[in-house]
């Protein structure tokens, strides 16, 4: 686990690329304390550095960057291979000889003997890397399967191309140019993040998960051109169907089981992440059946009981026999947390759980160096509620002509300019709604809208918009982002609408938040965090259910509940779905309101440029006031501005249409 940086840019001299690299990588310190490297090829201009976070082969024989044993290739890598040791025993057979035991190693010599492609899908783990052919002249950029490491890239219209694993390692380059891209501030206030490709500067992107980019160094300036090598939907349609309910449990037990046994190799010590819920519950118990010693878990807690699971994480330990730390997040320390956001996500980031994942690194740090997390079993079994919501909201709009629901979505809205004061405002103030008038408004045209939805990718993604309503808090932005908006089209092997909205979050809220999230406060404490349910074994074991066994009992996450009815008593886990949330409601009435009554000031807000000022304080006004909950609407804008502030409030550009990025127009091996 490492962080890695480097460019293509002719117009240095050795020596400067040399210390610009060197500058480059001291920026990656946190995600890489333990070593660092450089190496340049001063006839293209192509650098690479690389800072280490050692979890194998922690002798020099792992030190980065690091070069093929024929020479034609050098690589800087971040990541674990977990398969290495079998693809080392091929590559061994095949005549290769090594100089340490390295998964680095193993992977540089793998795409020599096989080609990058062939090698990448060999290679189950989680990286980001990039690897530069000497001989061919191609400097390639490569993301793993479900999007766990982060790989940024710049390209200016002087033909610089930057990349690294943060932004603040693309910005030690004297060439880099901030813009705040006004389409992704669009994107985060209505998602909560920034959805790749787009990225928060202009000029910026990010490589996508299970993607391969080339950029080609020999011409005038760099030419990018993207592959695909690996997609859920292949994996999901390639799956053997099995006997019996029993038969799929099994085999799944038994993939979880060899991944997990995989996944705890490392040469320093090891931990698991522990919320008490189905998924971090059952990796812990697999952890601890192939385990010869107690395993190390942590949790957070919080003092409010609607949002605390410590007490069943600490039973569920207790029966695992595991070595357990509980740390409680108390509120006046939320405030401290946040001074830290904009350093640990140098894009903003409003999923306000990224505040106890933040603790829960530093604390698991204090004892171990890897920690395993159960992060990507909602998006694999049906976890979130919000799927059978939406299913039932499309399955009453359905049925109606498109036709008519609009006409009467019309008629909806046109109440609510016309008859809002007459009749809807009273009724709702006699049940004491302040603000009745703009209430009664806004409640008619969001019902109206909703009635004339189009499809269930509208659907889907006004129900999981931060901004649900139909003001537009950024103007000139798209006010509901579509799927295909997102760069994610509607899957063609989903079999079922179950299917196609976990297809959805795994191609965008899982990479681009909830792994975001992780990543980013783990990397900050110089922790790995290793997802076994991502483990591309594991997908394939759970895309080979059949959607109904997902749902078997009417919940999600059936089949992991049954999995870990087998190591916990079910009295331990059988409740309703939590989350990992924060009681941001009150916390914004309380120890928080002081820096957002500072963060949503109209002097700040008008300095931004880019928001609608009187919405935005009509917003903060009723929530503070105790009127609506509007935590939800505001966080993305209070992140957003604690970043903005701190990175020196670059100027915003002007809209632009969403993007995907200089590669689309690339090519694909599928």
């Amino acid at each position: 686990m490492c962080g890695i940086a480097g460019f293509v840019d002719r117009r240095r001299d050795p020596g400067d690329a040399i210390a610009l690299l060197g500058a480059m990588g001291a920026r990656l310190a946190r995600r890489g304390p333990d070593g660092e490297g450089v190496w340049h090829d001063p006839v293209y201009g192509v650098g690479l550095a690389h800072r280490r976070l050692a979890i194998i082969d922690l002798s020099e024989n792992g030190r980065q960057p690091m070069a093929s044993a024929d020479g034609r290739w050098q690589i800087t890598f971040n990541g674990e291979i977990y398969n290495y040791r079998s693809l080392r025993a091929s590559l061994a057979a095949s005549g290769h000889s090594f100089l340490g035991h390295s998964d680095t190693e193993v992977l540089v010599n793998g795409i020599a003997h096989w080609g990058i492609q062939a090698a990448v899908e060999r290679a189950y783990g989680m990286f980001a890397f990039a690897a530069y052919d000497r001989k061919a002249g191609e400097l390639w950029l490569a993301r793993d399967r479900a999007g766990e490491k982060p790989l940024y890239y710049y390209l200016d219209d002087t033909g610089l191309l930057l990349f690294g694993s943060t932004l603040a390692a693309l910005s030690a380059h004297p060439q880099f140019s901030p813009r705040v891209n006004h389409a992704a501030v669009g994107a985060l206030v209505q998602r909560g993040y920034v959805p790749a490709p787009l990225c928060i500067y202009e000029n910026t992107w990010k490589v996508r998960p299970g993607r391969l980019l080339c950029c080609a160094v020999t011409g005038a300036r760099p030419s990018l051109s993207e592959r695909t090598y690996w997609s859920l939907g292949d994996c999901a349609a390639t799956q053997a169907p099995r006997a019996g309910e029993k038969a799929y449990l099994d085999a799944l037990h038994d993939t979880l089981l060899a991944v997990v046994s995989e996944q705890i190799v490392a040469d320093r010590p090891l931990g698991a992440f522990l919320s008490g819920g189905i998924d971090s519950s059952l990796i812990t118990a697999l952890m601890q059946a192939v385990s010869d010693r107690p395993v190390k878990t942590f949790t957070i807690g919080f003092r409010d009981q609607a949002f605390d699971e410590a007490q069943h994480a600490r039973a569920i330990a207790a029966h695992l026999g595991t070595e357990h730390t509980e740390v409680y997040l108390e509120p006046d320390a939320g405030l401290e947390f946040i001074g830290r956001l904009p350093a640990v996500y140098d894009e903003p980031f409003a999923d306000s759980s990224q505040l106890p994942t933040l603790l829960v690194a530093e604390v698991a740090r204090r004892d171990v160096v890897v920690a395993l997390s159960g992060d990507g079993g909602d998006e694999s079994f049906a976890g979130y509620d919000r799927y059978q919501h939406a299913l039932d909201a499309w399955g009453r709009l359905r049925p109606w002509p498109l036709g008519l629901r609009r006409a009467a979505g019309r008629c909806l809205r046109g109440v609510g300019r016309a008859h809002a004061d007459a009749w809807l405002a009273p009724l709702l103030a006699a049940f004491g709604i302040r603000d009745a008038r703009r209430s009664a408004v806004s409640a008619l045209r969001f019902w109206g809208d909703h009635l004339a939805t189009p499809d269930l990718s509208a659907l889907y993604c006004r129900q999981t918009s931060s901004w649900y309503r139909n003001d537009e808090p950024v103007p000139g932005s798209r006010k509901y982002l579509s799927m295909e908006d997102l760069g994610v089209a509607s899957p063609a092997t989903a079999s079922d609408n179950l299917r196609t909205l976990m297809q959805w979050d795994f191609a965008s809220y899982l990479p681009d938040d909830i792994l975001v999230k992780v990543d980013r406060a783990s990397m900050y404490h110089s922790l790995e965090v290793r997802a076994p349910l991502l483990d591309p074994r594991a997908l394939a074991a759970a895309w080979a259910l059949p959607a109904s066994l997902l749902t078997a009992d009417g919940r999600g996450k059936y089949p992991l509940r049954r999995l870990l009815s087998r190591h916990v008593p079910t009295a331990l886990f059988e409740r309703p779905k939590q989350g990992f949330a924060v009681p941001l409601v009150a916390w914004l009435r309380g120890p928080l309101k002081g820096w957002a009554d500072e963060c949503l000031s109209a002097e700040r807000l008008n300095a931004a440029g880019i928001f609608d000022v009187p919405l935005i304080r009509l917003r903060w006004r009723q929530h503070a006031e105790a009127i609506w909950d509007n935590s939800g609407t505001l966080w993305p804008i209070l992140c957003f501005m604690a970043w903005w502030r701190v990175n020196g409030c670059p100027p915003i550009a002007p809209p632009v249409a969403v993007g995907h990025g200089p590669e689309s127009g690339g090519t694909s091996s599928r």
